[in-house]
């Protein structure tokens, strides 16, 4: 068996979440963590936040060469020496595969969830994800009459291949959350769909494998 080259991308921007320890794996595979080391803040143009999402969603141009990645935000940690190997194994023929929310099916749902914690005043959800654009959002996805909104993700982790169909999802994704909405679990069913993606969903809870422990962030701020 071939094995592709890997790379496991994060990315810490703002001195939010801890810098991740993963450990060794029982395949070979290159970490790539961005920081404001590597990837100086661009404050005048972006928050922190929105920063992070470039190589959450264009790490193949980040880290280029490569012909899988896979995406850990920085509040999990890999624990097991087989979790590389697992995931690939979830994506298989697949050019992505991610885990399904654990608590919403729908972006829909996710849209609803959202717009409720704003209006509560959310301490988490306020300074990290506050506008009012969600239903401009869901008007645009809306005018796809063959789009069935009936699938979302848990974007913590997730794998995907180095092709053009992902590469031109990457781009439609961007634009879904600069234009709309920071939370980017929003866009990425849609985009996937636009760009006729095949997607494995890993039906299991994310924070309950074997492979993947969540240690929580620093502190709260934008």
């Amino acid at each position: 068996m071939v094995v592709p080259k890997i790379a496991v991308i994060s990315a810490n921007l703002g001195g939010i979440d801890r810098n991740p320890k993963h450990c060794e794996q029982s395949i070979p595979v290159d970490y790539y963590h961005f920081d404001e080391s590597n990837f100086p803040l661009r404050s005048c143009a972006m928050t922190s936040r929105m920063q992070a999402r470039i190589p959450k969603v264009f790490g193949w141009q980040m880290a280029p060469g490569y012909d899988i990645y896979i995406w850990v935000d920085t509040t999990f940690m890999i624990h097991n020496s087989d979790t590389v190997k697992w995931m690939l194994e979830k994506l298989g023929d697949a050019d992505v595969a991610c885990f399904k929310h654990p608590d919403r099916r729908t972006i829909q749902q996710e849209c609803d969830f959202l717009d409720k914690k704003i209006l509560e005043k959310h301490p988490y959800i306020m300074p990290r994800y506050a506008d009012e654009l969600t239903n401009q959002f869901l008007e645009e996805i809306k005018e796809d009459k063959n789009y069935e909104d009936n699938r979302l993700f848990a974007n913590a982790i997730f794998i995907y291949r180095n092709n053009e169909k992902i590469r031109a999802m990457s781009k439609d994704w961007w634009y879904y959350i600069s234009r709309y909405h920071i939370n980017d679990q929003l866009g990425m069913p849609y985009s996937l769909y636009k760009n006729l993606c095949k997607v494995n969903v890993i039906d299991m809870h994310y924070m309950k494998t074997d492979h993947f422990t969540k240690y929580g962030h620093l502190r709260k701020n934008t």
